[in-house]
């Protein structure tokens, strides 16, 4: 009889072991679970809203980005840059030969003796070029007339230069051309230079040279898609 209890009081305790038997708590597991993920699906579910709420308000996407980039930059300043980047070009050039006849003759007591003349013919080449700095040109867009100008400086000499090789004189007494050294020639030829190039302006040289540019411009816009089919004023503004 004895046995018989101490058996029944070991069945109570948990076993031969003595230990106490464990609870089940799967129930609780899988509550809290469920708790977990409701509560993580919540948190994503806001932070979407925040953000969709964050787009609508202040258009910080790429594409509201972009898009403000190109509300800035207006279409005459991408037409100015256009033109800009042609820099300075020469474009127009006059050539020329300089001819200057010099005559010697011997005197005695100031009356010339005749037949003591001799005759002398100098000729050198020469160029003088001008044109436009497009760097500096400045385009702006009338909304009324929807035209675009283009406003150019004035054309300006860019350089009056004689070949130094090509100086030479012509003596009548040996009818035969000789060549002319740069020191032979001295400075005359910076006045010479200078002469030539009012000559060539007073021929029309700078009127050419803007006259150039002006196509130039027309040709460079004539495809530039930000132009399209508004008309391009070409002007000259002051030196």
């Amino acid at each position: 009889m004895k046995n018989e209890l101490m058996n029944t009081e070991n069945r109570g305790t948990g076993g031969a072991s003595g230990k106490p038997a464990k609870k089940d708590n799967s129930g609780l597991k899988i509550l809290f679970t469920v708790f977990g993920i409701l509560f993580v699906a919540v948190i994503v579910l806001a932070v979407v809203l925040i953000v969709k709420n964050a787009k609508d308000k202040f258009g910080t996407t790429e594409e509201s980005i972009v898009e403000e980039e190109e509300e800035t930059v207006k279409p005459e300043d991408l037409i100015q840059a256009s033109v800009q980047s042609l820099g300075i070009m020469e474009t127009a050039t006059v050539y020329y030969t300089y001819v200057s006849t010099l005559a010697e003759s011997k005197e005695v007591f100031g009356i010339t003796i005749p037949g003591s003349s001799n005759s002398y013919v100098i000729t050198a080449d020469g160029k003088v070029t001008a044109g436009v700095n497009f760097s500096e040109a400045v385009v702006t867009y009338d909304e009324e007339t929807e035209e675009y100008t283009v406003t150019l400086p004035k054309a300006k000499v860019t350089g009056s230069v004689i070949d130094n090789d090509s100086w030479q004189y012509f003596d009548e007494r040996s009818d035969i051309f000789k060549p002319l050294s740069k020191e032979e020639i001295g400075d005359s030829y910076i006045d010479i230079a200078h002469d030539e190039e009012s000559k060539a302006i007073d021929r029309g040289l700078l009127r050419d040279a803007e006259r150039m540019a002006k196509t130039i411009v027309e040709t460079l816009l004539k495809s530039d898609k930000n132009v399209g089919d508004n008309k391009i004023n070409i002007v000259f503004g002051a030196k």
